[in-house]
């Protein structure tokens, strides 16, 4: 298993830097093709505050979440 911290996951998410967001997303997506993905209920709980603090559009936060 292959556990993600918050902070990878709002990197794929929040286009601000472009390197970083491209490294996480080929991680998640490697890590989902795998079966390999774990993450636990507080970065989910981290992911949905830090969206929402960035004003993330509310059906670009449901589909990512969800």
């Amino acid at each position: 298993m292959i556990f993600f911290d918050t902070n990878v996951l709002v990197y794929c998410i929040v286009p601000h830097d472009a390197v970083k967001q491209n490294k996480s997303l080929a991680a998640v997506e490697q890590a989902l093709a795998e079966k390999q993905i774990a993450l636990s209920p507080l970065v989910l709980s981290e992911l949905i505050y830090v969206l929402a603090k960035l004003n993330t559009n509310e059906d670009l936060l449901r589909s990512n979440v969800e």
